[in-house]
C-alpha cells in the first residue's frame, strides 16, 4: 500500500535511506575519500537533504507499506509554474530491493504528475548505480545530460 509518509515516520525514512544509498551516494564516497567532513557521517549529510525535501513538499512523500513495515519511500516535488514534476529521493530497504516496491512507488509519483496536468518528470542517478538506471529507462527517463560531482579540502 503506498500512502502519504506521516510526519511521526520521518526517522524511518532516514533509516531506510542510511541502508540503501550506503553503495551509491555521492556523500559516502565523499567520505571514503577525505574522511568525515567535522565529524559528520555521510548518511547524516544526506538525511539532511532528504529533510530539506520533505520540509519543502511534505504532502509529496509517499512511503510503500507491508505487512504493517515501510519497506521504501520515494520524494516528490511539484513545480507548477514550469510544469514539472521532481522524483527527488528513491530508497528501498535493501532487503526488499528487487520486488517491484520502486517501481510502484514511481508509478505512484508519475500518477501525481499526470493528474497535475505537469508536462516534464525529472530524476537524477548516478550513471553507475545500474539498478536504477534500468528501472528508471524503464519508465520512459531518458538522459539528458552528465553531471561530475568534484570535491576537494579547504587548506587551513
Amino acid at each position: 500500500m503506498i500512502r502519504v509518509c506521516k510526519e511521526e515516520e520521518y526517522s524511518v525514512l532516514i533509516e531506510i535511506l542510511r541502508s540503501s544509498f550506503a553503495p551509491s551516494s555521492i556523500d559516502k564516497r565523499i567520505e571514503e575519500k577525505f574522511g568525515k567532513v567535522i565529524g559528520f557521517d555521510w548518511w547524516e549529510r544526506k538525511a539532511v537533504d532528504v529533510m530539506k525535501q520533505v520540509e519543502d513538499f511534505p504532502g509529496g512523500v509517499y512511503v510503500e507499506e507491508l505487512e504493517g513495515k515501510i519497506t521504501g519511500f520515494i520524494t516528490t516535488y511539484v513545480d507548477r509554474k514550469f510544469s514539472t514534476g521532481r522524483i527527488c529521493t528513491l530508497a528501498i530497504r535493501p532487503k526488499h530491493q528487487g520486488k517491484g516496491i520502486g517501481t510502484r512507488l514511481i508509478i505512484h509519483a508519475l500518477k501525481i504528475f499526470k493528474e497535475e496536468k505537469l508536462k516534464l518528470a525529472r530524476i537524477e542517478v548516478l550513471e553507475e548505480n545500474k539498478g536504477a538506471y534500468k528501472l528508471y529507462k524503464k519508465f520512459g527517463f531518458e538522459p539528458v545530460a552528465s553531471n561530475v560531482n568534484m570535491a576537494r579540502k579547504i587548506d587551513k
